[in-house]
C-alpha cells in the first residue's frame, strides 16, 4: 500500500525533519504538508521532491482554516501526523489570557478533531491507518509552573487522542501520541536560556532532545511493527 501522509504543522522543525527522513526512505510516498508560514527549508524540500510534497497553506487559528487543509487533500491519507502549536509562554495563572487558550484549542485540538472526522471513516473501511500527534511531556507527570494554557491544551489534545483510539479500537487504525521533553526547535525562542540549560542539566547526557530523536519515535509509531494503540509515548 502506498503511504500517503497528511502532516499539519509541516513547517515546524520536527515536521521538516520527518518529511526529509520519510521521503528518503520511501520513494513512492506522497506528502500533503500543511503550513501557516513558509520557510526556505520547506520550499527546498518541495522543489526537490519531484511533486511528491504538496504544500497546503492555511492558518488553523482562523475559522474554516482546517477545512481548507482537508479539502486540499486529494488522496485519502494512510498516515496522519499532527504537529501545530504556538510558542510557549510562561505566564502566572492570574494573568492567563483566555483568548490565547481558545486560539490554541482551535489550532491544536479542534483542528485534529475535524481531521479525525474527515479521514477515519475511510481508514476504518480499509482497516488500515496510523495517526500520531505530538503532545508534551507535561502530560507525563507533574506539569511545570506558569503554563496553565499550554498544559490545559495538551491534556485536551491527549484526551481527544485517547477517546478516538478507544472508539476505533479493533478497526485497523493505530492512534497514538508522543510526548517529548524539551526539544531544540525554534519554539524555544521565547524561553529564558536559563530554563533550557536547567532542563538540559537534568538529563543524563546534559542535552535537550533534538528533532531527529523525536522523528525516530514517530517513525516507530508509524511502523507496522508498532503494537501500541491509544498510548502516550513519553520521550525524555
Amino acid at each position: 500500500m502506498r503511504r500517503v501522509y497528511l502532516i499539519t504543522g509541516a513547517s515546524s522543525d520536527i515536521g521538516m525533519a520527518f518529511i526529509r527522513e520519510a521521503a528518503e526512505k520511501d520513494a513512492s510516498a506522497l506528502f500533503y504538508a500543511h503550513y501557516r508560514t513558509m520557510n526556505e527549508t520547506l520550499a527546498e524540500l518541495q522543489r526537490g521532491s519531484g511533486g511528491r510534497i504538496r504544500l497546503i497553506q492555511a492558518d488553523l487559528a482562523e475559522e474554516g482554516g482546517i477545512f481548507r487543509v482537508i479539502d486540499a487533500v486529494g488522496e485519502p491519507p494512510t498516515h496522519i501526523l499532527h504537529l501545530p502549536a504556538g510558542k510557549i509562554r510562561y505566564v502566572r495563572l492570574r494573568q492567563t489570557d483566555a483568548e490565547i487558550l481558545k486560539q490554541e484549542m482551535q489550532v491544536q485540538v479542534y483542528s485534529l478533531l475535524e481531521i479525525y472526522k474527515a479521514f477515519f471513516p475511510q481508514m476504518a473501511k480499509e482497516k488500515y491507518g496510523k495517526a500520531v500527534a505530538v503532545v508534551s511531556s507535561c502530560t507525563c507527570g507533574k506539569p511545570p509552573k506558569f503554563l496553565a494554557s499550554y498544559t490545559t491544551v495538551k491534556y485536551a489534545l491527549l484526551g481527544l487522542i485517547k477517546s478516538a483510539a478507544a472508539e476505533y479500537a479493533g478497526r485497523g487504525i493505530q492512534i497514538n501520541a508522543i510526548s517529548p521533553d524539551m526539544v531544540r526547535t525554534k519554539f524555544l525562542s521565547s524561553i529564558d536560556e536559563r530554563v533550557i540549560e536547567n532542563t538540559a542539566n537534568s538529563r543524563p547526557d546534559g542535552k535537550i532532545l533534538t528533532p531527529r530523536q523525536v522523528v525516530a519515535a514517530i517513525e516507530f509509531l508509524f511502523s507496522d511493527d508498532n503494537p501500541m494503540f491509544g498510548e502516550n509515548l513519553c520521550l525524555s
